[in-house]
């Protein structure tokens, strides 16, 4: 199988809420309360329309259908990770989400693999993310995944904080060659 991977453009937000609002019924048909704030991400100055705009939102395309969408930034959330650790070249991880049209297919491992090798080529010491604090799936997945946990946050007015993160390595060449990276030029002529 093959993908292609490109940055998001202001004209996909719907594709990308779309995906998330999916994403977010079968997390709470799995009795999960993560990203019950996700509401609060949209409209023009919204963390989903903010790192649009920023070209921080990838999407993966299977042909022209959505599989999947993450956010890559170069910088952390000083709610989370210390002045010291934000000073570390690194990138972090948010908002990943696979169609469940796609599930069990190893996506999200995909992904976050094409974001290992990213920061490997950017010369990062770390990919970082903050997980929902109430998953244990979850954390669960990115221990099994070789993921490091740093420690829990524990933010009154956040409901994400537990940190974990893992060393940039070139990805394995079975699984690059399954993502064709569209340049962002591209982006508005290509899925």
């Amino acid at each position: 199988m093959s993908y292609t991977m490109r940055k998001a453009i202001p004209s996909d937000t719907q594709l990308i809420w779309n995906l998330l609002e999916e994403t977010i019924q079968w997390l709470r048909s799995r009795g999960s309360d993560q990203w019950s704030t996700w509401r609060t991400w949209g409209g023009p100055s919204g963390k989903v329309t903010r790192a649009i705009s920023d070209g921080y939102v990838w999407l993966l395309f299977d042909g022209s259908v959505l599989v999947a969408t993450i956010t890559v930034e170069e910088r952390g959330d000083p709610d989370f990770w210390t002045v010291d650790e934000l000073a570390e070249p690194a990138l972090y991880v948010s908002k990943l989400a696979v169609s469940r049209m796609y599930a069990g297919q190893s996506i999200g491992y995909l992904l976050l693999e094409w974001v290992r090798d990213r920061a490997y080529r950017r010369k990062a010491n770390w990919i970082r993310l903050d997980a929902w604090r109430t998953n244990k799936e979850l954390h669960a997945y990115y221990f099994r995944h070789g993921w490091e946990f740093v420690r829990d946050v524990d933010n009154p007015h956040r409901e994400s904080g537990t940190l974990f993160q893992c060393r940039p390595m070139p990805m394995p060449t079975d699984l690059a060659n399954q993502i064709n990276e569209t340049p962002r030029s591209a982006a508005g002529t290509q899925p």
